[in-house]
């Protein structure tokens, strides 16, 4: 591909996929654009003050823009690779004084009439959309949840529509494919499925287009009950530039295809060989969740202490897991995020000896010892705490207000039962240097090389934080983890919507994705429908499910897994 811009005002004037004789796919068109009240400021307001090439470490090159505008400095970034047909490209802008944002574009592309569009919403949700499907066709019965406001994001986990070239089309989405027979164009956003990614053709041009004031609220695992977002961009949520601190803007990748599947092909090539992390491993993983017979407590914690461990280690030898991860149970109280041991006890332990120690030391040596040579994994609720715990009693200043305050009191209300028994408190950003913290010390000291991140919703905090602060920290978090360890997996669990999926969490780590005990055509049609857009090894799927061994044979169950981020999630 070549991509050609202008200076002065800041446009490509030409976008050319230079395979098979060439093809022009746009022209003149404008980098970006903002929305700040009724007005709006695109790149053309933008001149080059200088532009910069360095290789990239696996071959590619960067070009850094330097750029002024309107009172505004910033970065224009793009990035290129072997092999590859597309350009990656990200902006961020420092504005001298507080800029309210109501929308942004993050690129364009003048496609022209003669363009076929398509748009596709990638999902997640699999508590609760419909796994039943017949034949070839999977039903898209989902209705959303029983209380709705705007798009229910109902139907499967890709949601496609598509318009006949030249007719304007536009929805809630993350890719836009722009069909001209053999020759295609596609744009993605690096972004979650908020209900503010937004896709849009308007005969002509092409957009990625983030309008804010869709979001309302995230409420993550509450989002089988109730599903909140703006249908009126004109008025609602903002976000703002906060004075003389860059902002970063998600980035983009545009590419170009030539037959059929070579658009998906150049995508997969990007993502596989350019963006994800080749460094944590893609390890056949068991989780200990279903080894829960109540007989420790009846709530969300399982039954796993240091004699189960020693017992279901040997079987997950001999099928070949390579990490064993302790699921809701091993924490004493969720906050702290201390093994549930002698020096820190479970809270009921003082009244009830069934609640005694798990573990018997805080370290999980005896637990290392009893799975080796599989890698240590531990799922966490991060951003949660228990009402019981001490960093709660010590810092109510850090809890989430006011919403994280009612969850408290909600738990208290009901102190073990479902998810009140881990606790569902929800931390603001004040907390997140405690949370890191405890992850570094559980990777530094305990050894573990594996976490399971559960729980997640971005919530407002008065004073502290809004829903994309909230969600832009654990981010950060992540990426300084990933930095300093890149040997640890972090999988983030998107059985709920709204977390990271699709490619937020894609990017950094495998996900969680189907809990329950799904069929072998559920596991093959969740692949069928992410893949390409999300490679098939990041999706962690239940294996051996219920008594799916009884109905079919381990053959075909397997074949079926292996595609997959492949999981053990039963009692062994």
């Amino acid at each position: 591909m070549e991509r050609r811009w202008s200076r002065d005002q800041l446009r490509t004037t030409a976008l050319i996929d230079k395979r098979d004789g060439g093809l022009t796919w746009s022209r003149n068109t404008r980098e970006f654009a903002l929305r700040t009240g009724p007005a709006e400021i695109g790149s053309e307001q933008f001149k080059v003050d200088s532009a910069a090439i360095t290789q990239m470490p696996r071959g590619g090159l960067r070009i850094r823009m330097a750029i002024t505008g309107p009172a505004l400095t910033g970065t224009r970034t793009i990035e290129v690779y072997p092999g590859i047909a597309g350009f990656r490209t990200q902006t961020t802008l420092t504005s001298p004084a507080p800029l309210t944002l109501n929308e942004v574009v993050l690129e364009e592309a003048a496609v022209g009439a003669s363009t076929k569009p398509t748009i596709h919403a990638l999902r997640s949700g699999a508590d609760w959309r419909d796994s039943s499907w017949a034949g070839p066709t999977p039903s898209e019965d989902y209705p959303g949840p029983p209380l709705a406001l705007g798009d229910p994001h109902a139907g499967d986990w890709r949601d496609t529509h598509t318009a006949t070239a030249g007719t304007p089309l536009q929805g809630a989405a993350q890719w836009f494919d722009g069909d001209r027979g053999d020759r295609r164009l596609f744009m993605q956003m690096e972004r979650n499925d908020f209900p503010s990614s937004w896709v849009e053709y308007d005969g002509a041009t092409a957009r990625l287009r983030l309008q804010y004031a869709r979001d309302v609220v995230s409420l993550g695992p509450f989002e089988e009950q109730f599903h909140a977002e703006n249908p009126n961009p004109s008025g609602g949520r903002t976000r703002t530039m906060l004075p003389g601190q860059p902002f970063a803007f998600e980035a983009t990748f545009t590419g170009v295809g030539s037959g059929v599947g070579d658009a998906e092909w150049q995508w997969s090539k990007y993502l596989l060989h350019q963006r994800l992390d080749p460094r944590y491993p893609h390890a056949i993983t068991f989780n200990s969740d279903k080894n829960d017979r109540n007989r420790r407590s009846t709530g969300a914690k399982d039954d796993t202490d240091i004699a189960a461990v020693r017992e279901l280690a040997p079987i997950a030898r001999r099928l070949g897991v390579e990490t064993f991860a302790l699921d809701d149970g091993w924490q004493a109280r969720s906050g702290d995020w201390c093994p549930d041991s002698p020096q820190c006890p479970e809270p009921r332990a003082a009244t009830d000896p069934t609640f005694g120690p798990r573990f018997p030391d805080p370290t999980f040596t005896a637990v290392r010892e009893a799975i080796a040579p599989m890698r240590l994994g531990l799922w966490m609720s991060p951003l949660n705490f228990n009402p019981s715990s001490s960093t709660y009693m010590q810092h109510p200043d850090w809890v989430c207000s006011p919403l994280g305050h009612a969850l408290a009191l909600y738990n208290l209300a009901q102190p073990y039962e479902g998810s009140n028994e881990a606790g569902v408190g929800e931390w603001g950003n004040a907390a997140y240097a405690h949370v890191e913290s405890r992850i570094r010390e559980a990777i530094t000291k305990w050894g573990v090389r594996f976490f399971k991140f559960d729980f997640m919703a971005w919530l407002d905090c008065t004073g502290q934080n809004d829903l994309y602060e909230h969600h832009d920290a654990f981010v950060a978090m992540l990426d300084r983890i990933r930095r300093d360890h890149p040997d640890v997996t972090l999988q983030i669990d998107e059985t709920n919507d709204y977390r990271l999926f699709p490619f937020e969490s894609v990017l950094r780590g495998p996900s969680w994705f189907q809990n329950g005990t799904p069929e072998t055509k559920q596991l093959v049609h969740n692949l069928w429908l992410l893949n390409p857009y999300v490679p098939g090894f990041s999706i962690g799927q239940h294996v051996l499910g219920g008594d799916s061994y009884k109905k079919e044979s381990v053959d075909t169950i397997m074949a079926a897994a292996l595609p997959s981020y492949i999981t053990f999630w039963t009692d062994l």
